[in-house]
């Protein structure tokens, strides 16, 4: 068959006489080599999904033509609370502002 090679395992540094093309000294080490390959494998996808989600991100926070920025979002609010406050909707209140602003000029 083969010739039989001694060896170090790649886990432990044990010497070992292998007529195949055994890697380790022992089925714990072998264990272990497979966990760790495992572990960098989820390590290197979770890396990828991060990248992933922080583009998706920032890409979604991108300022799209014709959408209002937060600030005029927020102005409507503010508004339409002060409309509130005097009792009015949101529409008579920017129609009296509106009114009285083409008085002034």
């Amino acid at each position: 068959m083969g010739e039989s090679k001694i060896r170090k395992c790649i886990i432990c540094g044990r010497l070992i006489t292998a007529s195949r093309r055994y890697a380790y000294c022992s089925d714990e080490c072998a264990d272990y080599a497979r966990k760790e390959h495992a572990r960098a494998k989820m390590r290197e996808i979770q890396e990828e999904h991060r990248k992933f989600i922080t583009e998706t991100r920032q890409k979604k926070n991108m300022k799209k033509p014709g959408r209002k920025s937060k600030q005029y979002r927020n102005e409507l609010i503010r508004i339409a609370a002060e409309a509130r406050e005097h009792g009015m909707s949101y529409g008579q209140y920017v129609g009296i502002y509106e009114y009285q602003k083409g008085m002034k000029i």
